[in-house]
C-alpha cells in the first residue's frame, strides 16, 4: 500500500521520492495591477509562473490600459468587478509604490484580495505590493527575503527576494496545497 501523496512519484532506480507538479492547466493566477505597477516585476513573475505551467491573468480596478512606473502600458484582462476570486488559485500583487497606494484606495480591489483569502486561495505580494495585504490586516512582516508568515500567504521583501525565486515559491505553494481554509477577521 502506498501512503505517499499523489504528487510524489517514486524513482525506483534511485529509491528517492521526487515531486511531480499537478497538471499545469489547473493553475490560474490573478495578477492585481493598477497605474504605477512595476512592469518589469510583472513580466518576470509572469515568465516564471508561465514556465511552471500557470495561466496568469491581469486584473485591475478598471479595464483601461494601466501605465507602469516607467511609462509603458499594460492591458488588463479583467476588472476586479468582472471576475470572482473564486475563479483563481492564487492572487499576486506585484511591486510598484503608486500601484500599491491606488489599490489600497479601491474598495473593489481590497474586496477581491479579501475574497481570495476567505476562499483559501494562495496570496502573494512582493515589494510595495505587500502594503495591500497589510492594509487588510494580514501577517506580512518578515526579513529581507521570501517569507510565508501564514500558510498560503507569501511575501517578498528586500534585495534577497529575486523575482524568479518568488515566482517559483508561488508555483511550489500551488503544487503543494492550492486551497487553505481561513477567514479574515
Amino acid at each position: 500500500m502506498n501512503f505517499e501523496p499523489a504528487h510524489v512519484q517514486r524513482n525506483t532506480a534511485r529509491g528517492t521520492a521526487a515531486a511531480r507538479l499537478p497538471a499545469p492547466h489547473a493553475w490560474r493566477v490573478a495578477m492585481l495591477i493598477d497605474d504605477g505597477v512595476d512592469a518589469l516585476c510583472v513580466a518576470r513573475l509572469i515568465a516564471e509562473l508561465d514556465r511552471a505551467g500557470a495561466q496568469v491573468q491581469l486584473v485591475a480596478p478598471q479595464l483601461a490600459p494601466v501605465s507602469s512606473q516607467l511609462g509603458g502600458l499594460l492591458a488588463p484582462d479583467h476588472t476586479v468587478g468582472q471576475v470572482s476570486a473564486e475563479a483563481f488559485d492564487a492572487v499576486c500583487v506585484p511591486s510598484g509604490l503608486f500601484c500599491a497606494e491606488t489599490l489600497q484606495l479601491s474598495d473593489e480591489a481590497l474586496q477581491f484580495v479579501q475574497d481570495a483569502y476567505n476562499e483559501g486561495k494562495t496570496l502573494a505580494a512582493t515589494g510595495e505590493g505587500v502594503q495591500v495585504l497589510r492594509a487588510l490586516g494580514m501577517p506580512v512582516d518578515g526579513g529581507d527575503a521570501i517569507d510565508e508568515p501564514e500558510a498560503g500567504v507569501i511575501v517578498g521583501h528586500g534585495e534577497h527576494c529575486t523575482l524568479s525565486n518568488f515566482g517559483r515559491r508561488i508555483a511550489k505553494r500551488l503544487s503543494r496545497e492550492p486551497h487553505r481554509t481561513h477567514r479574515l477577521s
